[in-house]
C-alpha cells in the first residue's frame, strides 16, 4: 500500500498531457507581447533562466519543469503566484545558434493568451557547476539491469536518525538530508535536493524520483534518487528486554519523557505481520485477499487499530472513495492495486525490505502527534548518533553539532555583507580595519523555521580565513542588540578559523592589530577598603554611565578610565539626622554611610560623580552587629538615600548565604543603611531599640571611620 505525493516530474507530465488536448489552434504564436509578458523578461527581451544549460533530452524536460515551477504555479496546487495569469514554457530547443523556448501566458481556465518563442540566457557558476558534475558522477548506482542499466540507488535512513526525522516533521519530501549516507557523498555541501514522489508506510517510509541539485536558487544538475528508512531502531547485542533498550537509547539521544516506546496492540502486530509478509513474498492475488482475511478478524475486532488502519491510507481511501469501512476500503484498495498492473505487484517489483521480518516483535510510539510503528534489533554494529553538521557551497563556512534537536535536514544560508545600513552600523561599532562579516543561518525544511538558538550545547563554526587575514591575531565579533561588541576567541586550524556560539545571527571575523585602540574602561574598586567590602556589580555598560560625550570621544581615541566605588562609615549632619528619622517608619537604623563614586580619565584629575545616566548596582557585606541573632524572627533590609536635601526609602536584597545588601542608584551621596524584624510567619517587631542603636551606632562612627578607596591605579 503506498501513499503516493505526486509532484515534480509526475505533475509536469500530467499538465503535458492536458496542454497536448488542447486544441492546436491555442499555441498560435501572437506577435505583440504585452506588459505583463514583459515582466518575466529583461531588458534585451530574453529570459534569463537560473539553470545549468540542459545538455540532454532528460535535462531539458527539467528545465521545462522548473521554468513552469517559477514562472507559474507556486506548487502542486496550482496556485497563483500573485497574478492572474500564469506561464507556460515548453518546446526547448538548442538547435540554432542561440537556445530558445516557447513562453505562453494563459489564465486560470487555460486559455492562451498569448504565446512566444524567446531567447533563453542560462545564470549560474561555473564553479559551483562543476563541483555538482563531480558530485553526480561520484553517486553510486543500483544493481546493473541490462548492459548501462541501472537501477536507482536507495540511500539509507538508519536508527536514531528515523526519530530525528519523525520528530523534526516527517514529510517524505525531507528523507533524503536524513540520510548520513548520501550527504556524506555530496561532502555536507547545503545543496537541497527535491524529489518529487515518496512513501510512507507503517513500517517503512521512501522517496524517489529525478532529484535536482539546487544552490542559491539555481538548478546545477539532475540525478535519479531514492532514499529509504526502514523502521527499526537498533540495540546493543544481547540486551534482554528490547523494550527497555530502546527506550534508554531513546532518553539518551531525545531526552527522558520525549518519547515513550509501547508494545503494540495484538491487532497492530497482526497488520504488521500481515504488512510486511504481502511485501516479502511473491503473492497472488488470491494468496493476497486470504492473507487480508486471514487478519481481518482481528483487526476489525480492535476498532483503535482499525481506524488507525484507515488513517495510514488515508491517501487510498480518498481515491477509492470510500471512507468508513474497512472491508469496503479492503476490497476497493485491492481493486485499485490489480487496476495498476492487471495483477498484484509481486516482490521483484517492489522494494525488498530486507530488515524487516515477522518474526520481531513490533513497538510503536507517539512522535510529535503520530503514533509510528517500528521494529527494534540487537545488533550493535548498527546503532548510530547522527550528528549534524554543514558546508556552504559559496564561502565553505562549516557549522556542526552534537546538539540531537538540531533537524538534520537543516541547511546552512550564508551571506557575506559587504555593505547596507546592518553592514555599515556593524562597522562603526567595531571600528576594524581588516575584516570579513557574514549573515549566517540555519534553515530546516521539516520544520519550515530557522534554527536561531541551541536550548544546550554549542554550535561549531568554520569561517575559512581570507588571504589578507592569514598570520593574523584573529578574532570573531558579534554585536548584540544593545549595539555592543561581543568577542569570541578563535582558534587557527587547517586555514580555518573556528569558534563557538549557541546561536546564529551576523559574525565578524576580524584583525585584533587592526582595532582602532580604543581605551579600557576598568572597575578599579579595592574593597577591602571599604566598609562591608562594598563593590560595583560588573556593568558593561558603566562607561555610557558615568562619561560624559566628551570623555567618550577621549576614550574612543585610547584614553583609558578608571571607575572606583568609596564606602565609609559616616557621622551625619543634623539635617541628615533628622531626614533619616522622618523616614524610618517601622524600620531601624543600623548605621550610616558615606558612598563616593569616583572616575579618572587617563592624565587628568580623578572626579567625583554624583549622579550617573543609569543605575549602578552595589552590594556590601552588612556588619556582625548588625545581623539578627534571633531564630525566631526574620530580618529585612532597606537603604535611605539623602540627595540635594530629601530623603528616599530603596529597596534592598539581602543574601542570607552571604550575609550581603544590594541595592541600585543613581545617585551618590549619605545613605543610612536600615531594618526590620519580624516574627517568622508574623508581623514586624518594632519597638524602642532603633533610638538606642542610633545613639550607640552615633558614639562608634566617633571613634573613627576606614578610608575606601577602591582605585587601584596611581591617582593624581
Amino acid at each position: 500500500m503506498r501513499t503516493l505525493k505526486a509532484k515534480g516530474i509526475s505533475v509536469i507530465l500530467v499538465l503535458m498531457m492536458v496542454l497536448s488536448l488542447l486544441p492546436v489552434a491555442a499555441f498560435a504564436e501572437n506577435a505583440s507581447v504585452s506588459p505583463e509578458f514583459q515582466t518575466i523578461l529583461n531588458e534585451e527581451g530574453k529570459l534569463e533562466v537560473k539553470h545549468f544549460k540542459p545538455a540532454s533530452d532528460e535535462e531539458a524536460m527539467l528545465l521545462e519543469q522548473n521554468l513552469y515551477f517559477t514562472y507559474g504555479f507556486e506548487d502542486s496546487n496550482f496556485e497563483p503566484v500573485e497574478r492572474d495569469h500564469y506561464f507556460m514554457v515548453s518546446d526547448y530547443d538548442d538547435s540554432g545558434a542561440v537556445p530558445t523556448a516557447r513562453v505562453a501566458r494563459i489564465n486560470e481556465n487555460w486559455e492562451e493568451l498569448e504565446s512566444h518563442t524567446v531567447e533563453l540566457v542560462f545564470v549560474y557558476d561555473e564553479g559551483i557547476k562543476a563541483q555538482v558534475d563531480q558530485i553526480i558522477q561520484g553517486l553510486p548506482n543500483g544493481e546493473e539491469t541490462a548492459p548501462g542499466v541501472y537501477d536507482r540507488y536507495y540511500y539509507a535512513v538508519t536508527d536514531l536518525a528515523m526519530f530525528n526525522y519523525w520528530l523534526n516533521g516527517g514529510d517524505v519530501d525531507d528523507l533524503l538530508f536524513y540520510s548520513e549516507e548520501f550527504k556524506n557523498y555530496i561532502d555536507y555541501k547545503n545543496f537541497s535536493v527535491y524529489i518529487g514522489m515518496g512513501t510512507d508506510a507503517p513500517f517503512y517510509t521512501d522517496v524517489a524520483g529525478h532529484g535536482t541539485f539546487m544552490y542559491d536558487d539555481t538548478a546545477y544538475g539532475v540525478k535519479d534518487l531514492g532514499a529509504r528508512m526502514d523502521h527499526i531502531l537498533y540495540v546493543a547485542d544481547g540486551a534482554a528486554d528490547l523494550k527497555a533498550a530502546a527506550q534508554a537509547r531513546l532518553d539518551a539521544y531525545l531526552g527522558e519523557g520525549v518519547v515513550t516506546v509501547v508494545d503494540a496492540t495484538a491487532g497492530e502486530a497482526a497488520m504488521y505481520a500481515n504488512y510486511i509478509s504481502r511485501y516479502r513474498d511473491d503473492k497472488t492475488f488470491e494468496e493476497f485477499v486470504a492473507l487480508c482475511g486471514a487478519v481481518d478478524g482481528v483487526i476489525t475486532d480492535d476498532v483503535v487499530v482499525e481506524s488507525d488502519y484507515r488513517a495510514q491510507y488515508s491517501y487510498e481511501v480518498a481515491e477509492a472513495g470510500v471512507s468508513d469501512s474497512y472491508d469496503d476500503w479492503k476490497v476497493s484498495y485491492m481493486n485499485m492495486v490489480t487496476g495498476w498492473g492487471g495483477s498484484l505487484p509481486t516482490a521483484e517489483g517492489l522494494i525488498d525490505m530486507p530488515g524487516l521480518t515477522t518474526a520481531s516483535p513490533c513497538f510503536k510510539a507517539e512522535v510529535n502527534g503520530q503514533i509510528r510503528y517500528f521494529q527494534v534489533k540487537a545488533d550493535s554494529s548498527k546503532m548510530v548518533t547522527p550528528a549534524y553538521q554543514n558546508v556552504d557551497v559559496g564561502t565553505e563556512i562549516a557549522v556542526s553539532t552534537e546538539e540531537t534537536s538540531v533537524p538534520l535536514d537543516t541547511m546552512l544560508q550564508v551571506e557575506q555583507l559587504t555593505e547596507g545600513t546592518e553592514y555599515d552600523e556593524i562597522m562603526s561599532v567595531l571600528d576594524v580595519e581588516e575584516s570579513v562579516t557574514y549573515d549566517i543561518k540555519l534553515h530546516s525544511a521539516s520544520k519550515n523555521q530557522y534554527v536561531t538558538q541551541l536550548p544546550s550545547g554549542k554550535f561549531l563554526v568554520k569561517i575559512p580565513v581570507p588571504a589578507e587575514l592569514e598570520g593574523k591575531d584573529l578574532i570573531v565579533y558579534y554585536v548584540n542588540a544593545n549595539g555592543e561588541a561581543d568577542p569570541y576567541d578563535v582558534t587557527p586550524e587547517d586555514g580555518y578559523a573556528v569558534f563557538e556560539t549557541d546561536h546564529f545571527s551576523i559574525y565578524t571575523l576580524a584583525d585584533k592589530s587592526t582595532e582602532s585602540g580604543a581605551g579600557d574602561i576598568t572597575h578599579d574598586t579595592e574593597a577591602d577598603k571599604n566598609v562591608g567590602s562594598a563593590t560595583l556589580t560588573e556593568d558593561a555598560n558603566l562607561g555610557d554611565k558615568v562619561l560624559t560625550e566628551a570623555e567618550k570621544a577621549q576614550v574612543a581615541q585610547g584614553k583609558d578610565v578608571s571607575v572606583w566605588l568609596e564606602v565609609e562609615e559616616a557621622q551625619p549632619s543634623a539635617e541628615d539626622a533628622a531626614l533619616v528619622e522622618a523616614k524610618l517608619g517601622d524600620y531601624e537604623l543600623g548605621m550610616h554611610l558615606d558612598v563616593t563614586l569616583w572616575k579618572q580619565l587617563e592624565g587628568e584629575t580623578e572626579q567625583k560623580v554624583t549622579e550617573t545616566a543609569g543605575k549602578v548596582s552595589i552590594t556590601f557585606t552588612v556588619p556582625e552587629k548588625l545581623l539578627n541573632k534571633d531564630s525566631s524572627k526574620v530580618r529585612s533590609y532597606k537603604v535611605i538615600r539623602i540627595h540635594d536635601g530629601a530623603a528616599e526609602l530603596l529597596d534592598a536584597k539581602f543574601d542570607t548565604t552571604k550575609n550581603t545588601v544590594t541595592f541600585e542608584t543613581d545617585r551618590f551621596s549619605t545613605y543610612a543603611l536600615v531594618y526590620q524584624d519580624a516574627a517568622k510567619g508574623g508581623s514586624p517587631d518594632t519597638g524602642d531599640a532603633g533610638i538606642a542603636l542610633y545613639v550607640g551606632m552615633s558614639v562608634l562612627s566617633a571613634m573613627g571611620a576606614a578610608a575606601l578607596v577602591l582605585n587601584q591605579k596611581k591617582r593624581a
